[in-house]
């Protein structure tokens, strides 16, 4: 669900999903997350890296 809000979802939505997922993963104990659901998230995030909406690359940037 959280990797088709990132491909579809508006860039406000995309903006708060990965705040929201970095505090979620730093809170985390290492290894508590299947390797294979981190990788989901690769493509959306370099996607978004360089997406044309300045606030979702800023976002991904102070990450």
């Amino acid at each position: 669900m959280i990797e088709y809000a990132l491909k579809r979802g508006s860039p406000t939505l995309r903006i708060e999903l990965w705040a929201w997922l970095t505090e979620i993963l730093a809170t985390l104990p290492p290894r508590s997350i299947h390797k294979r659901k981190l990788v989901t998230y690769l493509p959306h995030l370099y996607a978004d890296l360089e997406d044309r909406n300045a606030n979702v690359r800023r976002t991904l940037y102070s990450l």
